[in-house]
């Protein structure tokens, strides 16, 4: 998921991110790890700081912008059937990137069409 918000007012920020850095979803029975979370900060000026994983900082006015950590998966992600990796791309939750990269699902530029060939030989030769 993520998260903008924009806070309106100076504040002291406690920054503890256990996820920030390193993957905090472990993957089972051959699943692999989720992603580790992002968390940055922007200032007035357009400026980016990137606080570190603990700590306590006082700022402005600012933006923040917070991706989760992703949970770890069930099961070879290229096992998965490619009907539900199509409708993972379709409900947002899997970009088409994603579905190639992790799953072996090549999808058509809309997400529509499932390119089965293209689909097998991806899986068979990862």
């Amino acid at each position: 998921m993520v998260y903008e918000a924009d806070v309106q007012t100076a504040g002291e920020y406690s920054f503890r991110g256990e996820g920030l850095f390193d993957p905090s979803g472990f993957g089972f029975a051959g699943g692999k790890p989720g992603l580790a979370g992002e968390l940055s900060v922007r200032m007035p000026d357009g400026a980016v700081f990137e606080p570190p994983q603990y700590s306590l900082n006082q700022l402005p006015p600012v933006r923040l912008h917070l991706v989760s950590p992703g949970g770890g998966g069930l099961g070879d992600p290229y096992r998965r059937a490619v009907e539900a990796v199509q409708l993972d791309v379709r409900d947002g939750v899997v970009s088409r990137e994603a579905a190639r990269a992790h799953y072996g699902v090549v999808l058509s530029e809309d997400g529509d069409t499932v390119d089965m060939p293209a689909t097998a030989h991806l899986r068979s030769t990862t």
